[in-house]
């Protein structure tokens, strides 16, 4: 949810004892505790559509394994099959 600055004045002017007069009276200064809620709010909302980034299935993986390999081809033959620019080196790991 977005709010405003105008907004956050506004609702601690409303109750009997504003926020503003409580964040006072511990010392804050209004305006620095304001960007800390802008900070935390920001902070979760970052934090919260970071963990939505959905992993690749398997079969994206190997079209991009595939990908990976026909980007670093430098020839194909039918002796040697495809010769890369690089060396490459795939290794597959089992649980157990």
């Amino acid at each position: 949810m977005y709010f405003r600055y105008e907004d956050y004045i506004k609702a601690s002017s409303n109750n009997n004892k504003s926020t503003i007069d409580i964040i006072r009276a511990l010392e804050i200064a209004p305006k620095k505790f304001w960007y800390l809620l802008l900070f935390i709010s920001d902070y979760v909302s970052g934090s919260t559509l970071n963990t939505l980034q959905c992993n690749a299935t398997p079969k994206q993986e190997i079209e991009r394994l595939i990908d990976f390999i026909e980007q670093n081809e430098e020839s194909v033959n039918r002796f040697n099959g495809v010769i890369p620019m690089q060396e490459m080196k795939l290794t597959l790991h089992i649980k157990g």
